[in-house]
């Protein structure tokens, strides 16, 4: 830039004009003017990844930009980001989001405009990132990018309740055959040749424990009822419990109600006239207050209870009402050096309505124990087995 002067100097106008590369993170911008952008004609690479970009409004790109960044944002709607892109762009960045597929329908709408001026938005796009946002239906989102992504080579779509279903890749792939990287996965020699997969398939967990090895023999008590000693793997996922959350969803409520504020009720007294003393008025009401007749001064009206830290309060105080948690248990097995299950031991099916759900579980704490079991069993059968069950956390 120098060179072009003579003067050796740079004015902020040619500064500007020049600069190919802006990168602002976690500067908690929520909002760029309109005119904040556009003295950057040249500018090819735009990073603002890690602010509190919410507002659709005034987000104005230059028109050269080629990599656009808006990871880690608090962007919902899509509607005005995407009027506002330029055609020449070839990354878009939009992990770590709150997108949704009302979000994304976005897309479609304004393409369908700008198809009628022969402009497409998207038509050079080549990476697309929406990681990690909330994004459910499969077949709403691959439709979308296969109608207005073209050329889309790259894409990634792990982290959304949608990236769950069994039949998520083969799906993106069969409709976007240009595709390269799923996931940040070479998709490029894809078998399709693999079982037939359909819509039928439930999603799920599968928990594998091919087998227990060195597990302590059992010390056989002298006693006149037999004991039988089994051995399985139990499974605890809190947030698939459906009961535990009918039971969170009860107990909030209670916590609200506890804490609302009520009011007194006042007595009321009904005068009557004395004894001899004619009159043709009804007779008086009176309120009568348990307190001093001073007028009362106004109370400032409470600020709404925290739910979450009055149902963290009242689990704290109560804990012993937790309900028994749903446990998925394997097949029990009889002792010995070497015990083998099954594989998979134990298949938790999740409905697709769940699918968040399913994510989060993931990004969650999963329980898993070694049970212990021993059964004492009578030598009449009408008599009913006993158990006793000696628990062993998987560390």
């Amino acid at each position: 830039m120098t060179q072009e002067n003579k003067n050796g100097t740079i004015t902020e106008k040619q500064f500007l004009e020049k600069l190919k590369i802006l990168r602002i993170t976690g500067s908690s911008i929520s909002e760029l003017q309109s005119n904040s952008l556009k003295k950057l004609r040249n500018l090819e690479v735009l990073i603002l990844a890690g602010n509190g970009i919410n507002k659709r409004k005034g987000l104005y790109v230059p028109k050269n930009v080629k990599y656009l960044e808006l990871f880690a944002n608090n962007i919902i709607n899509l509607s005005d980001f995407i009027s506002g892109l330029p055609t020449k762009l070839l990354h878009f960045g939009l992990g770590r989001n709150l997108l949704t597929n009302f979000s994304a329908h976005h897309i479609i709408l304004v393409t369908e405009i700008r198809e009628l001026a022969e402009n497409q938005v998207l038509k050079n796009l080549l990476v697309l990132d929406l990681e990690d946002n909330n994004i459910k239906d499969l077949d709403h989102i691959v439709d979308l990018l296969h109608n207005v992504t073209p050329v889309l080579c790259a894409l990634t779509l792990q982290g959304n309740p949608c990236s769950y279903m069994p039949i998520y890749f083969y799906k993106i792939i069969k409709k976007l055959p240009k595709l390269m990287i799923l996931d940040e996965e070479d998709v490029t020699d894809y078998n399709f040749n693999q079982p037939e997969i359909t819509d039928e398939l439930n999603p799920g967990i599968s928990i594998s424990c091919w087998r227990l090895i060195k597990i302590k023999q059992p010390e056989k008590k002298k006693l006149n009822k037999k004991i039988q000693d089994t051995f399985h793997i139990e499974v605890e996922t809190l947030l698939l419990d459906e009961g535990l959350r009918n039971w969170q969803e009860k107990k909030i409520q209670k916590s609200i109600l506890s804490e609302m504020p009520i009011e007194e009720e006042e007595d009321i007294l009904v005068t009557k006239p004395e004894d001899g003393e004619q009159t043709n008025q009804p007779p008086k009401i009176l309120a009568k207050s348990s307190k001093s007749k001073t007028p009362k001064k106004k109370l400032k009206e409470p600020s709404p209870p925290d739910v979450h830290e009055l149902m963290l309060q009242d689990i704290l105080r109560n804990d012993k009402q937790l309900p028994g948690v749903t446990k998925f248990e394997s097949d029990k097995m009889p002792w010995s050096d070497i015990i083998v299950y099954k594989e998979p031991t134990i298949q938790l099916f999740i409905p697709n309505k769940n699918l968040e759900l399913l994510r989060d579980t993931f990004r969650s704490q999963i329980i898993i124990r070694v049970v212990h079991v021993k059964a004492l069993s009578s030598t009449k059968k009408t008599h009913k087995t006993k158990s006793i069950k000696e628990s062993e956390p998987v560390s």
